[in-house]
């Protein structure tokens, strides 16, 4: 009898990541990151303020998109634990995002070893490709 192992980072349990390991449609994951840079935050058609925050583990960088009130107490050289995140594309690269239920927990500053390679938000151009596929196909 085969005993079935299920992706952990796949399944509802939260689970801390490395950035490295990220792929498109992960939910419900954690993240621990330094911030490297908080971009000016844009408007949405609705009035929400949008921004892109750059952050970093020791195996690599990644874009986090934040709304409102996440992305205006954010700095960098923050240290943070990010809860009940997912991924997805978005203008063909891979960013994560706080769900619904999520949090950012402030645990620090300056005080963490990153790299800033590799860039995880940059896809390969055959995964860009796979998923405009799959989107036509819907």
């Amino acid at each position: 009898m085969q005993q079935q192992i299920q992706n952990p980072v796949r399944d509802n349990t939260p689970r801390f990541v490395l950035i490295r390991d990220l792929e498109p449609n992960l939910k419900n994951i954690s993240i621990h990151a330094i911030v490297l840079d908080v971009a000016k935050p844009t408007q949405t058609k609705d009035g929400h303020e949008v921004r892109t925050v750059r952050i970093a583990d020791k195996t690599g960088s990644i874009n986090l998109s934040v709304w409102n009130d996440y992305g205006a107490v954010l700095r960098e050289g923050d240290i943070v634990r990010l809860n009940g995140c997912f991924t997805h594309i978005w203008k063909n690269t891979l960013q994560i995002k706080i769900g619904n239920k999520g949090q950012i927990i402030k645990q620090g500053d300056f005080m963490m070893v990153f790299s800033e390679l590799p860039d995880m938000s940059i896809l390969p151009p055959e995964l860009i490709k796979e998923i405009q596929e799959q989107q036509t196909k819907k």
